[in-house]
């Protein structure tokens, strides 16, 4: 019986291993498809959801500001989707230190947190309306993984899991991690292609305002010269 149960444990084991790999696979060629960040990371979080979660959001720390901003949001129920973009857009990422990809942000590690009750929800809400929204959506079980690349921190992504009742391991902490490092590289990419059209467009504009400089300089030097010259 003990060599039947470890032969199946293996199995299991190498069947969520290849579930993972597959997973990753296929989250790179999302994170590959479009250079275009929103699509990109909307597209990922129907693949998060619902393979590996009931619902996903994905928060990015705003380049001008230093905000946490929500990104994308996606739920396996679209009635809770609408719950979730009404709870962010009256309690949005900012406002709230306590929400999970917060934590992640701040503490830049991530977080596996089991058994989310009802004292849970209490903690991070504000007002009653913002603890109905929370108990709207309830989730049970999450993970918040940062987005973390040349050891700057640009966000987080954050998988729960709800009505399935399912809890997260280890393991799936493992892959939510990569998942995260591999979404990192894409934003980081994202920003540095946006800071590399806006130096160009300053240095157009800029090369636009010289030439503009110079002819107007000419035609005004121009004129006197042929009033001097007329003369002689």
């Amino acid at each position: 019986i003990v060599e039947w149960v470890g032969t199946w444990t293996d199995v299991h084991e190498r069947k969520r291993a290849e579930e993972a790999l597959s997973f990753l696979s296929d989250a790179s060629r999302v994170l590959l498809a479009t250079s275009d960040l929103q699509t990109t990371l909307e597209r990922l979080a129907h693949l998060v959801v619902p393979r590996v979660a009931d619902l996903c959001h994905i928060d990015l720390l705003d380049e001008a500001t230093g905000e946490l901003r929500r990104a994308t949001e996606q739920h396996a129920d679209p009635e809770k989707l609408v719950i979730m973009r009404e709870l962010v857009r009256r309690y949005p990422p900012a406002t709230n230190p306590l929400y999970a990809s917060a934590t992640a942000v701040r503490t830049g590690q991530t977080r596996l947190l089991n058994d989310l009750d009802d004292l849970y929800y209490l903690s991070l809400a504000v007002d009653d309306d913002h603890l109905s929204y929370i108990r709207a959506v309830a989730p049970r079980s999450y993970i918040a993984a940062p987005l973390v690349v040349r050891g700057r921190t640009l966000g987080a992504l954050v998988v729960f899991q709800a009505e399935s009742n399912r809890r997260y391991t280890e393991a799936d902490a493992s892959l939510i991690e990569e998942l995260a490092r591999r979404t990192a590289l894409t934003v980081d990419h994202a920003h540095q292609l946006a800071a590399e059209q806006r130096a160009r467009a300053v240095a157009e504009s800029t090369s636009h305002a010289k030439s503009d400089f110079l002819a107007a300089m000419s035609h005004e030097i121009r004129i006197p010269l042929y009033s001097i010259v007329g003369y002689a």
